[in-house]
């Protein structure tokens, strides 16, 4: 009898939880948040959109090649690449786009005052075409480089940048788009660490951008000596066994047992190397920032005072709603992070509470990319996050109207068979083809050839594109193939960083995709010129002049939709602040609604669309 109860409760949780990751239309007014709605009947159209992405890298004049220093060492930091991110650096309207590059290692640089690396920025001439202007304009360093972010840390008005890399970051302020200097070291955030991503941020919320670095493994040249005479130690052992007939003691993931163990333990692996803190920066007066990260709790530890974070992505939002912006970071291989902001300068990590440290199961995977975003158009948000090959994409989201309770329900939604086979880096949700609806881009690639040919896995692998289907029964996301937006797109890739931005100003949204090792792509999207859509472009006055931490919500018949403002995300990388709603029929939007960092609303009704709008807080639009 007992036995028949339990299965019957059992049947009856699994029936409640299925329907609540079910609904997913918006309601007539401002919903509660995680609202539930009657479901209309099934759309008789369930295949995505016939919308090409074309390959134009070359013909926009983009020729960059990422290079990571190899010289037969085998430094662990040279398997990660780098990331990029789209910005108008010059305020000329057109968006231009930078590319992070590693270049060569300084240590092996024999003349200390020629630059290591050249990061590519490329201006927009708005008629289709780019110029690499990053030495002209002060980006060539002598740093192994990683990742970038922007925002405006002065507010005057242009877009800063911060480049991320292995033992030293490097601020550079935006000389009113004539030039950028570097400023790290006068404005306090250098650091020694291998930092990959980061994202700006007003934690305080006193109209200056903060700073927050998530750092990866402790590394150093000595510890990869360190790891590599233990690498030579395994090697011999497992030479020894397999020619002695031995028990054969694999590294974890290996699948080609008749691999050389000097394939088998190429390069170091995260578990080998110590964890370590990452870091926020409090913007002090435009030009200055303080470290802040032990007294704002960001400095995780475990039992022994040891760092618990091996940071690989951060995704900043307000993820509650309640006007404080809050971090999530995720970790390679031990549980990810979620700092909750508690308003007064304090954080509080509750990824365990909440769901969002680990799979279902309880294990920590390689986390690398994330975002967070409201797909469903419920306010029910989620968050989601690219792991490594067979451990499928993290999507979490939140089952309970205050969001504190998670869960993975990316088997659910559509998107775990097709990410099982990648090792997914960068991601975003964009809704590419403007019917309201977010969808979901991931890049993949392998960690490195020798890896990828002991797990009998792809090397250079296809990047995958997900349609929300919007209002319909069944798991939300789609996955698109060639027969609907083209071949180019889903050319294989040794993926690392990726970000959207509107390059061509026709409202629909183009990608650029970095590779390790290899050449950068930018696919312009063709949805056409009958898509409505409206953009908006936030500016701060009380706030950040960036608006980053914006919430902004639309209003399109009995659909509601939201995005927020952010900074970094994806993977070492960052779209553009410009904020593009698809409006699907509607030729407008009947309600836009803006609440800024500095926590002012403002509602504006029917608004025209198919056309960008810059809106300046507490005043009327233009």
């Amino acid at each position: 009898m007992k036995r028949t109860l339990l299965l019957l409760c059992l049947v009856l949780y699994a029936a409640a939880m299925a329907l609540m990751v079910r609904g997913r239309v918006g309601s007539d007014s401002p919903p509660p948040r995680a609202a539930t709605v009657p479901l209309p009947d099934p759309d008789v159209s369930t295949r995505p959109p016939r919308l090409r992405f074309r390959d134009c890298t070359g013909e926009a004049g983009i020729h960059f090649q990422h290079e990571s220093g190899q010289y037969g060492a085998l430094l662990f930091p040279e398997i990660n690449g780098a990331g990029c991110g789209f910005f108008d650096f010059d305020n000329d309207g057109d968006l231009d786009l930078l590319l992070v590059n590693s270049g060569t290692w300084p240590h092996r640089a024999t003349d200390p005052a020629q630059p290591t690396a050249v990061h590519a920025l490329y201006r927009n001439d708005g008629n289709g075409r780019f110029t690499d202007v990053g030495t002209e304009m002060g980006l060539a360093t002598r740093v192994y480089g990683q990742g970038v972010c922007f925002g405006d840390i002065d507010n005057d008005g242009y877009e800063d940048v911060l480049i991320t890399g292995v033992g030293r970051n490097l601020l550079f302020r935006n000389d009113q788009g004539r030039r950028f200097v570097e400023i790290s070291a006068e404005a306090g955030v250098g650091s020694t660490e291998w930092s990959v991503s980061a994202a700006f941020l007003d934690y305080d919320r006193d109209g200056r951008l903060d700073l927050f670095v998530s750092n990866y493994v402790k590394w150093s040249l000595e510890e990869e000596r360190r790891i590599n005479d233990l690498r030579e130690s395994n090697i011999a052992h497992g030479e020894e066994r397999r020619r002695s007939g031995g028990p054969m003691l694999l590294p974890q993931r290996v699948r080609n047992e008749n691999a050389s163990f000097r394939d088998m333990f190429a390069y170091g692996n995260p578990a080998l190397y110590g964890g370590t803190f990452c870091a926020l920066y409090r913007n002090v007066d435009g030009l200055h920032f303080q470290d802040v990260s032990e007294e704002s709790g960001i400095r995780r530890t475990e039992r022994g005072g040891k760092p618990v974070a091996k940071a690989l992505g951060v995704a900043v939002c307000d993820y509650n709603d309640d006007g404080w912006p809050d971090i999530a970071v995720a970790n390679d291989g031990v549980p990810n992070l979620l700092f909750k902001n508690l308003g007064h300068g304090r954080f509080l990590d509750v990824a365990p509470e909440v769901g969002l440290s680990t799979s279902t199961s309880g294990q920590a995977r390689a986390g690398m990319g994330i975002q967070w975003a409201d797909f469903r158009n419920n306010q029910s948000i989620a968050m989601a996050v690219g792991n490594f090959a067979t451990e499928v994409l993290g999507l979490y989201m939140a089952q309970d109207p205050e969001r504190s309770i998670f869960v993975d329900v990316a088997l659910a939604e559509g998107v775990g068979a097709a990410s099982r086979p990648g090792v997914t880096w960068g991601l975003f949700f964009f809704d590419y083809d403007l019917d309201g609806w977010l969808d979901l881009f991931t890049v993949n690639g392998h960690t490195h050839l020798t890896e990828a040919r002991v797990q009998s896995l792809p090397y250079e692998q296809k990047p995958v594109l997900y349609w929300n289907r919007g209002p319909r029964r069944g798991p939300a996301f789609i996955t698109v193939g060639p027969e609907e937006s083209g071949p180019d797109l889903f050319t294989p890739v040794v993926g690392r960083g990726t970000a959207f931005g509107d390059i061509d100003s026709d409202g629909d949204l183009d990608i650029l995709v970095s590779a390790n090792m290899g050449p950068a792509r930018l696919y312009r999207n063709e949805a056409g010129p009958d898509k409505n859509f409206i953009r908006l472009r936030l500016a701060g006055v009380r706030s950040n002049r960036s608006a980053i931490g914006a919430r902004v919500r639309v209003r399109t018949g009995r659909m509601w939709q939201r995005r927020e403002v952010t900074s970094g995300s994806s993977y070492a990388s960052q779209s553009e602040l410009t904020l593009t709603f698809g409006l699907g029929d509607h030729p407008r939007a009947d309600e836009v609604e803006i609440t800024w960092p500095s926590g002012r609303q403002q509602v504006f009704r029917d608004v025209p669309g198919r056309r960008t709008i810059v809106v300046t807080e507490g005043q009327s639009l233009p």
